[in-house]
């Protein structure tokens, strides 16, 4: 599984399409879920969460999120690495 989790931080990290559109996808399917903090309401596979959401979290214009117990909307201007978030 490291090597599932490297290779797609490494694709995700080069602005592969396909690994940028599912990590954006599947990221906003999560977040924007009625309550997404219920067990097996993320279907990002806990292997690779950690380039899933960074490769979101750069590529969208917004992300909105109902993780916390309000929706929170995250400013994307910067770029966002594996440590900063």
């Amino acid at each position: 599984m490291i090597l599932r989790s490297l290779t797609l931080d490494l694709l995700c990290g080069l602005d592969y399409p396909d690994c940028r559109d599912r990590a954006v996808v599947d990221f906003e399917s999560w977040t924007l879920a009625p309550f997404p903090e219920a067990e097996g309401a993320n279907p990002i596979d806990p292997e690779v969460r950690d380039p899933a959401y960074c490769t979101a979290i750069r590529n969208g214009d917004n992300v909105r999120t109902n993780v916390k117990s309000e929706p929170v909307l995250l400013p994307l201007g910067q770029k966002y690495s594996r440590n900063s978030i």
